[in-house]
């Protein structure tokens, strides 16, 4: 736990705020803690807005679909934070990683130009998708942009990156509702009903623990975009 810095503002961390979030291997994966929700810069006084979770999966690429967009965001390869954009291309697959026995159900993003051809007939639709996650992205929280609320949501985080059968690179997301009645129980205990809350801002998301692999042979490049 520490200050959290945004656009060169410092929002100080409350002491005692800290919180654990497990996976269902009873394994902590995320840690929650509180930071104040305004700061003070030559004498101004900002203040940050709540942030909003996702509660809906995003829409995979197909042909007649468009597909939600994703901003990736990361901090691996030693080359500080980088990001990029590209459109989910799977939803909910599963995969299990290299000497693991559990099965992770995540989100995808192929690497490169991925075509879909018309189910119905003749004619395709391709789309294009730069951005690539590395060991040490892992745990880096990613938005969806909701069209319905016109707003970017934070809605999976970085979790795998690999080759698949085919041999195409691929990124994976598991997504944040997998946390979410424990999330709930911190931000709205007792009566928490809704599957995702909207978080205030002064809370922070630290994903400490969640886990890079290699799902086939080797890593991939670097997480770039415009």
């Amino acid at each position: 736990m520490g200050n959290f810095i945004l656009d060169g503002n410092t929002y100080a961390a409350i002491a005692g705020s800290g919180r654990t979030i497990s996976n269902a291997n009873g394994q902590v994966d995320l840690y929650l803690f509180q930071i104040n929700t305004t700061s003070t810069n030559n004498g101004t006084v900002l203040s940050l807005p709540p942030l909003v979770l996702g509660t809906s999966d995003p829409v995979p690429f197909a042909y007649g679909t468009t597909g939600s967009s994703v901003v990736i965001i990361g901090y691996g390869g030693g080359m500080g934070e980088s990001w990029g954009i590209n459109t989910i291309t799977e939803i909910n697959t599963s995969i299990t990683p290299e000497g693991y026995s559990y099965v992770s159900n995540d989100f995808i993003t192929l690497t490169g130009v991925t075509t879909y051809n018309n189910p119905n007939g003749p004619g395709s639709e391709s789309i294009t998708n730069n951005a690539q996650l590395v060991s040490g992205d892992s745990g880096g929280g990613d938005f969806i942009y909701n069209a319905a609320t016109e707003q970017w949501e934070l809605v999976v985080i970085n979790e795998v990156t690999g080759t698949d059968n085919y041999g195409q690179d691929f990124s994976g997301f598991v997504q944040l509702d997998t946390y979410a009645a424990q999330i709930n129980a911190i931000f709205n205990p007792p009566q928490a009903t809704t599957d995702t809350p909207t978080m205030p801002f002064p809370w922070l998301i630290v994903m400490g623990c969640l886990l890079v692999w290699v799902a086939s042979r080797s890593f991939i490049g670097k997480a770039t975009g415009s």
